[in-house]
C-alpha cells in the first residue's frame, strides 16, 4: 500500500494521445493514471522513430513482468513492479529523446496598401457655329431653290444648266444638253463649272467656261434679293472655282470673268463666264449697266471681287426687270 501511495503523489501527467493511453491500459489495466514519466514514455513519441522505441520498451517491460509473475513474487498488475521498472527505463531513454526537440518560429508580416483615387473631370465644350451664309444654298437650306420648268426664253438652256448642276428639280427629266449630261461638269461645294458651247474671241485658246450655282438662281439680282446673306459666299466660290478650273483645264494665267445683269440675261440661270484675259464672250468685256467684268490674276482676289459684284448688283435698278 505504501508504494501505491507514492505513485498517486507524483505530479499529474500532461495530455497524451489516445493511442498511447490504450497501450498503457493494456499493459497495466488496474491503474487509472500513469506517472509523469510513464505518460511521457507512452504518449510523447509522436514521430515514427519515437513510437518504435516506445513500443520496444513496452515489450521489454511486459516481458519482465511476466517473468516476475511466474516466480510468484508479485501479481502482473502490481504497481510495485511497474514503478521500479518504469522509472529505470524512463531514466535511461530520456537523454536520447531530449535531443529531438524542434523549435518553430513563425514570422507574420503585415502589409499596408495605400490606394490613391484620382478624380478626373472632363469638360465637354459645345461650340455652336452660326451659319452666316456660306451654306445657305446647300440642299435643305433656305436658299436652295428647285428648278421649275416654266416656259420662258432660254428655258431649254436653263434645263440643261439644271441637269449639269444636279438640281433636284430636274432629277427625273431626260437629258436636254446637246453635249450630254454625264461627266461634263467639275463639281464644287455649292456650284459646278463646265465648258460653254459658245467660244471666246481674242484668246489663244477660245475655250470658255461657265460656272453656275446648284441652287436655281435666275440672275445676280435675284440672288441678292432672295439670299442676301448667302450671295457674297456663293459668288466668291464661283469666282474662285471658275479661275481654278480654267487654270487646270484650259490654260494658266490671268482670266477675264463676267456676269450678265438680271435685265440682260439670255439664260434664266445665274452663270459666270471665265475666258482669257483679253478675250470677249457674249459681247461682254467691261463693267457697265448690262454686265460686270473684271480681270482675276490669282484666286485670293475672289472675296474682294465678290463684294464688288454685290455692290454693282445693288446699283440703280434698270427700267425693266424680268
Amino acid at each position: 500500500s505504501g508504494h501505491r501511495g507514492s505513485m498517486e503523489a507524483m505530479p499529474p501527467a500532461p495530455p497524451w494521445p489516445r493511442s498511447a493511453r490504450t497501450e498503457w491500459i493494456l499493459l497495466h489495466p488496474s491503474s487509472g493514471t500513469p506517472s509523469a514519466g510513464q505518460a511521457w514514455f507512452a504518449g510523447g513519441a509522436s514521430s515514427p522513430r519515437l513510437r518504435a522505441c516506445g513500443l520496444a520498451t513496452a515489450a521489454i517491460v511486459a516481458f519482465a513482468l511476466i517473468l516476475q509473475g511466474r516466480g510468484g513474487k508479485h501479481d502482473i498488475g502490481s504497481l510495485d513492479n511497474w514503478a521500479g521498472i518504469n522509472e529505470v527505463f524512463y531514466a535511461s531513454l530520456l537523454p536520447w529523446f531530449a535531443t529531438s526537440t524542434t523549435t518553430t518560429t513563425q514570422t507574420s508580416t503585415s502589409t499596408t496598401t495605400i490606394t490613391t483615387t484620382t478624380e478626373t473631370t472632363t469638360t465637354v465644350t459645345t461650340t455652336t457655329t452660326t451659319n452666316f451664309g456660306q451654306d445657305l444654298t446647300l440642299p435643305s437650306q433656305p436658299c436652295y431653290f428647285k428648278y421649275r420648268d416654266i416656259k420662258q426664253p432660254g428655258g431649254l438652256a436653263a434645263l440643261c444648266f439644271c441637269q449639269l448642276a444636279g438640281n433636284s428639280g430636274c432629277a427625273d427629266m431626260p437629258c436636254r444638253c446637246p453635249q450630254g449630261c454625264s461627266n461634263q461638269a467639275w463639281k464644287h461645294e455649292h456650284s459646278v463649272t463646265f465648258r460653254n458651247r459658245a467660244k471666246a474671241t481674242g484668246c489663244p485658246n477660245p475655250t470658255a467656261l461657265l460656272t453656275v450655282p446648284k441652287s436655281h438662281m435666275k440672275h445676280v439680282q435675284y440672288l441678292d434679293a432672295w439670299c442676301p446673306r448667302g450671295a457674297p459666299f456663293l459668288l466668291e466660290e464661283m469666282l474662285r472655282e471658275g479661275f481654278r478650273s480654267y487654270q487646270a483645264n484650259v490654260q494658266r494665267g490671268p482670266v477675264r470673268q463676267c456676269i450678265h445683269a438680271g435685265h440682260h440675261v439670255s439664260v434664266p440661270w445665274l452663270h459666270l463666264h471665265t475666258i482669257c484675259q483679253g478675250g470677249v464672250v457674249d459681247n461682254m468685256f467691261q463693267t457697265g449697266p448690262t454686265a460686270w467684268c473684271h480681270t482675276m490674276s490669282y484666286e485670293g482676289e475672289a472675296k474682294t471681287l465678290a463684294a464688288a459684284i454685290v455692290a454693282w448688283a445693288k446699283g440703280p435698278p434698270p427700267a425693266a426687270l424680268p
